[in-house]
């Protein structure tokens, strides 16, 4: 059996983080995920820490307490880096409970805190991220769920030492880290195409992962190609962004395609519209000169000291 004996707020310490975070945990307990430390992290630095909420247990039967929950928070207070100041007038709330014994009552006690069942889904924990910075406030969370899961698939393509790949719930990470402009930027362009013919291709991270790729190495190219695949309307019937676009939808019809395949499809979709639109680049520049000589005045004959144009 086991009971709430008291409900505290306490002020919040740099001393009592430590304890905390040396406390004897629950068996069991969850390891450190680095995200939700950033996360927490990320708070303190913007000022938006309220104050945690930390709980313990004392087993009867020996008198020894155990945290609970406040893991992360309690850690990420006690290794604060040195440009981050400790978060002033704040309470900590702390829940102490007592049980007969670990073998009886830890499975219980370990539920009560973080259950699956009771925790926010994806997109309610995206909201939570969108919410900390006005130029992601106002998009959908819906939506920003499908362009995280993008995002995270261009990160598994970079370097492992440089690639940031938080837990699905935790991906709203993404608009607030090292990388936040580009991936607002990338995310609000995104948002533009949702309501587009096409616009159920970007619930493929593949397909979404894939754009970011394109756009980040050459933005108005992405943007003109990207669109024209969702809103297919190029007009030339057999271009290639129409013929992809065929492709994609029957793909999710099927619901047999793999990411890679997606991925695969549209890298070559988009070389041949690269190459097609730097000829079509060069032609024009080519064809400039030519213009402008046939366009320019004849030149002027010098009289004495008088020009006088052959005209």
């Amino acid at each position: 059996m086991f009971k709430k004996i008291s409900a505290t707020g306490v002020p919040l310490t740099r001393e009592l983080a430590r304890e905390w975070a040396a406390m004897t945990p629950l068996p069991g307990e969850r390891e450190i995920r680095p995200a939700r430390h950033e996360f927490l992290l990320a708070k303190v630095r913007n000022q938006t820490f309220g104050g945690p909420s930390w709980a313990c247990g004392v087993e009867r039967s020996t008198g020894k307490k155990y945290r609970l929950d406040g893991q992360h928070s309690s850690k990420m207070l006690q290794d604060l880096p040195p440009d981050v100041a400790f978060p002033k007038d704040l309470l900590v709330t702390i829940d102490t409970w007592e049980f007969d014994s670990l073998d009886q009552d830890a499975s219980v006690m370990f539920n009560m805190y973080n259950h699956p069942k009771s925790v926010r889904s994806n997109q309610d924990a995206m909201g939570v991220y969108l919410a900390q910075a006005q130029e992601t406030s106002d998009l959908d969370r819906s939506l920003s769920v499908k362009i995280t899961s993008g995002i995270a698939e261009f990160e598994k393509t970079l370097d492992p030492k440089e690639a940031f790949l938080p837990q699905p719930r935790d991906r709203g990470l993404y608009f607030l880290g090292k990388k936040a402009d580009v991936y607002t930027a990338f995310a609000r362009w995104v948002a533009t195409l949702e309501g587009l013919k096409n616009g159920g291709f970007l619930s493929r991270p593949a397909v979404v992962g894939e754009m970011l790729n394109h756009w980040l190495k050459d933005r108005s190219s992405a943007e003109e190609f990207w669109g024209l695949v969702l809103r297919e309307n190029h007009p030339e019937v057999d271009h290639e962004t129409r013929t992809l676009a065929e492709t994609f939808r029957g793909w999710l019809a099927q619901r047999r395609y793999r990411g890679s395949q997606y991925k695969a499809k549209a890298a070559t979709a988009w070389r041949h519209y690269l190459r097609e639109r730097r000829a079509e680049e060069q032609e024009a520049r080519e064809a400039a000169p030519a213009r402008e000589t046939t366009l320019a005045p004849p030149p002027a004959v010098s009289r004495g000291s008088e020009s006088v144009n052959t005209l």
